[in-house]
């Protein structure tokens, strides 16, 4: 027996299928089991991702390439992650999902792209005394505020 699979089904969805055995019509129920795809993940009709970014990255912000949920190989857009970006941080793309029913408002579910900062695990000489200044003055800012704060005017 041959099938028709609708576009985009998700798992455990089920579709009935005529077919004809022996001079008799019989009805078969196929339910559908999609495998996980490396880069999406699928929660109804959501998208869901993760992208990789550095701390200078997320300190500064940047623009990242995400592939595209309905191009074809090697088709991806361009996603701009706002400065001071925290680990964790989701970006909600509308309409970029999964297709929905016909019967639905909206043609597609949404794309959820989390942040994932990476920290640098070796870092060169130069890199932790950039550090090391960067840790001095935010000190130095987070004292001068407390200062500012503590004194009654």
């Amino acid at each position: 027996m041959t099938i028709n699979v609708p576009q985009f089904v998700s798992t455990g969805y089920v579709k009935s299928y005529r077919t004809d055995l022996d001079d008799e019509s019989l009805d078969v129920l196929v339910e559908f089991a999609v495998r996980p795809h490396s880069f999406f993940r699928r929660t109804g009709d959501d998208a869901f991702c993760t992208v990789d970014i550095s701390i200078y990255q997320a300190a500064l912000g940047t623009k990242v390439m995400v592939p595209h949920l309905y191009g074809g190989p090697g088709d991806k857009f361009e996603l701009v992650i706002p400065p001071g970006s925290q680990p964790g941080h989701i970006i909600k793309i509308a309409d970029f999902g999964f297709v929905r029913p016909a019967n639905s408002r909206a043609k597609r579910g949404d794309l959820f792209v989390s942040v994932n900062v990476q920290v640098p695990r070796c870092l060169t000489e130069e890199q932790v005394e950039l550090f090391e200044r960067l840790a001095a003055i935010d000190c130095m800012v987070h004292l001068s505020m407390s200062q500012t704060q503590s004194r009654p005017f």
